[in-house]
């Protein structure tokens, strides 16, 4: 896939080498770690089988709690014949951004947000 170039007009500037170098290792070592983290939490929380508590050298370090929530989509799919009766149609009011930054561009784009994305 090519990659984008500047587009026709676009304000540009030359980035730090170094920066950019040290923005892509810390991405990697982040990925990385937070893998490594999913894995720790998921053999603590398998050893912690059913308990809802676990503790480290007699303190409270991990629990393990039931939520208030539910796996709605899951449930739906194992039971559909007894939650369709549940289902029920909401209204929600809706802010129409691209009719207000129509109506009122100046104001609009100072709201306008940005996505920093790391091309290379």
């Amino acid at each position: 896939m090519a990659l984008p170039e500047p587009k026709p007009g676009e304000l540009t500037v030359e980035a730090d080498r170094d920066l950019a170098k040290l923005l892509k290792e810390a991405a990697a070592a982040e990925k990385a770690w937070r893998e490594r983290k999913e894995q720790l939490r998921k053999k603590i929380q398998e050893s912690m089988g059913e308990a809802t508590a676990a503790l480290v050298d007699g303190e409270l370090a991990f629990t393990n709690r039931y939520k208030n929530t539910y796996r709605e989509k899951d449930l739906r799919t194992d039971y559909p014949d007894l939650t369709d009766h549940y289902v029920h149609d909401v209204v929600v009011p809706t802010f129409d951004m691209a009719q207000f930054a129509a109506v009122h561009p100046d104001i609009a784009k100072h709201y306008q947000t940005r996505a920093f994305i790391e091309v290379k």
